[in-house]
């Protein structure tokens, strides 16, 4: 479908972007290519036209093509097309992530007893063959659009499931607490685990993540232009240039931390305009008070 925006009159204009790789994520890529094809209708026909194509062939596994237009231009596209070029390097790299699933969790196919799909792509017969082939064994269970969300609304009645620690104390409540202490000397670590301590926060469940913060890894979002998908964000030309360059501490030979107060600073200035605008707060940790289900004794 991209090659029918490519033509040279490029109604999509497409010509300047780097189309993603068949089948792996490259977020950045199609984030890119999400937003140039919105910008115009024909972009937007392109769009209506690969999901139709999509839910036409997964529907119907006995068609050998699909005939439409995008616009005003017909289209054919051939099921066998369809699979070699979009399917076929989608299975691959499932099937890469899986064999590393496995082997990570000393697990062989055989040992899988059930499979769990969901999503339109899932119930795609060529992936359904090669499911069928990888575990013959196993029972395939369909599972609606809403599976998800359903299940993360009921997570807090199965609290053995979760992980309280991390859901408690957040990566960037723990961020925005040590911006709080505002450090301006180097400290050592147990330092800095007394001063939080001090603040009712349970070290044991979080230690390893604030040495994290310490060693430079922030949280996920934090900075969205920075992200693979940072291409189609505007960087806030408000925030100061100490903000998006740089570490928050430098290890020093003596194993203290040095911290970098200007960029404390900033990095804390940010943390409350983006409170601002939200419901959440990061004045206090997550609770999680034992649910009354209704109907239970």
């Amino acid at each position: 479908m991209a090659a029918i925006a490519l033509e040279s009159s490029d109604p999509c204009q497409l010509d300047g972007l780097t189309l993603p790789n068949p089948g792996e994520a490259d977020p950045g890529r199609r984030a890119q290519l999400r937003q140039a094809l919105h910008q115009g209708q024909s972009g937007r026909d392109l769009l209506l036209a690969a999901e139709t194509v999509k839910m036409t062939l997964t529907a119907n596994p006995h068609l050998t093509e699909w005939r439409g237009t995008v616009g005003e231009m017909p289209v054919v596209v051939l099921r066998r097309e369809f699979d070699s070029q979009i399917l076929q390097p989608y299975v691959q790299r499932i099937n890469r992530e899986i064999n590393l699933l496995l082997s990570t969790s000393g697990l062989l196919a055989e040992d899988v007893a059930q499979i769990w799909l969901t999503g339109e792509t899932s119930h795609q017969p060529t992936l359904l063959n090669w499911l069928q082939q990888k575990f013959p064994q196993t029972e395939r269970f369909a599972l609606d659009e809403t599976a998800l969300a359903s299940g993360l609304a009921v997570a807090p009645r199965y609290r053995h499931l979760l992980d309280l620690g991390r859901q408690q104390y957040s990566d960037y409540f723990l961020l925005y607490e040590i911006c709080r202490l505002n450090p301006k000397t180097p400290f050592h670590v147990n330092r800095l685990l007394q001063q939080l301590q001090a603040r009712g926060i349970n070290i044991k469940t979080c230690r390893d993540r604030i040495l994290d913060l310490l060693q430079g890894e922030m949280p996920r979002g934090l900075l969205p232009w920075l992200e693979p998908e940072g291409a189609i964000v505007a960087a806030d030309p408000a925030l100061g240039a100490e903000l998006c360059r740089g570490r928050l501490f430098e290890l020093e030979t003596d194993g203290s931390y040095r911290p970098n107060v200007k960029k404390l600073q900033q990095l804390r200035a940010y943390l409350q305009t983006l409170l601002a605008q939200m419901q959440q707060s990061f004045e206090e940790p997550a609770v999680f008070p034992d649910l009354l289900v209704e109907g239970s004794p």
